[in-house]
């Protein structure tokens, strides 16, 4: 007999939604649609067919650029400009070369902006937190000038900040599905080849034996006992094994950069009349804070002249 017939067998049929709110498979999913299909729809919710239904004008407007000698003479070497120089040589149509370029900075724009909102929001919900990050600030930076990227290596909690942001409230708390290319036996089942699987991030994050008391935003957590971050504890906003996003060394660093300038120039708290929601998040496959109100109060003499002149 069978082993997938000996153990409890997860198809593709299954029904079974351990996220409520979420169905647990897509409606129907294509690769890429024209003028006259329908777009893709996933769940959560559908959240993905009402964006890309926004989206696909974009998209469209996209795969007809501007000629290269246009482009080119108007920005600096960028990744866009490489694929128009060689475009032949990479044999890219028109529309391909669009989409392959936008995608740098369509992946990015949407995530960073939530998780800019997240460590905004945890900023001003956790003062003690945030003034620990602005100790070390001050100590490793000053405030005569602006923190940069040598910084970060000598500044393991404001880097500590950020992962626990992406920790406390992942920005895709559903991660992106991947296929099962064969059989795979998990403790007492059998997920079928074929089969389509998502690892719930937010789930697998705030698993008490990796994180304990997960549901407090801590960002020690992250930094081991010689001061430096942990290289044993990962968060999983970026996914998983091959199929990670390739962009995640810039994200991180990008994040943990515009997180130790944000507390480098400002304190951040709650608007008394206003209390935070930590909960109110928007719905889809990407999410966002709703809007909160946080008030800025900067930390930093003549702040102005500081970054104009950096």
């Amino acid at each position: 007999m069978r082993l997938a017939q000996q153990r409890r067998h997860v198809t593709t049929r299954s029904r079974t939604n351990l996220l409520p709110g979420c169905s647990p498979y897509p409606v129907h999913a294509r690769t890429g649609w024209n003028d006259d299909s329908e777009p893709p729809s996933f769940s959560p919710n559908g959240a993905t067919s009402r964006c890309n239904l926004r989206v696909r004008p974009l998209c469209n407007a996209a795969a007809h650029p501007p000629s290269p000698s246009v482009l080119i003479r108007h920005t600096a070497a960028t990744f866009t400009e490489y694929l128009l120089e060689h475009q032949k040589t990479l044999n890219l149509t028109d529309q391909e070369l669009a989409y392959l370029a936008g995608s740098m900075y369509g992946a990015g724009s949407d995530t960073t902006a939530s998780g800019l909102g997240i460590v905004t929001m945890a900023a001003a919900c956790h003062p003690e937190e945030q003034a620990k990050v602005q100790a070390e600030i001050d100590a490793v930076v000053g405030r005569d000038r602006v923190p940069n990227f040598e910084d970060l290596k000598l500044l393991p909690l404001a880097a500590a900040f950020a992962a626990e942001a992406h920790r406390w409230r992942p920005i895709i708390p559903l991660s992106l599905q991947h296929r099962a290319t064969k059989d795979i036996v998990w403790n007492e089942y059998v997920i079928p080849a074929g089969a389509s699987v998502s690892g719930i991030a937010w789930s697998i994050m705030r698993d008490p034996d990796v994180f304990p008391d997960p549901d407090v935003f801590k960002p020690s957590r992250w930094v081991a006992p010689n001061g430096r971050l942990r290289d044993d504890l990962k968060h999983f906003d970026f996914g998983f094994g091959r199929r990670v996003c390739p962009g995640i060394h810039v994200a991180e660093r990008s994040m943990a950069m515009t997180t130790t300038q944000l507390l480098w120039a400002f304190s951040l708290s709650q608007d008394p009349s206003a209390p935070i929601d930590t909960s109110a998040f928007t719905e889809g496959g990407i999410v966002h804070p709703l809007p909160f109100k946080v008030k800025f109060t900067p930390r930093i003499q003549d702040l102005r002249h500081i970054i104009e002149s950096d």
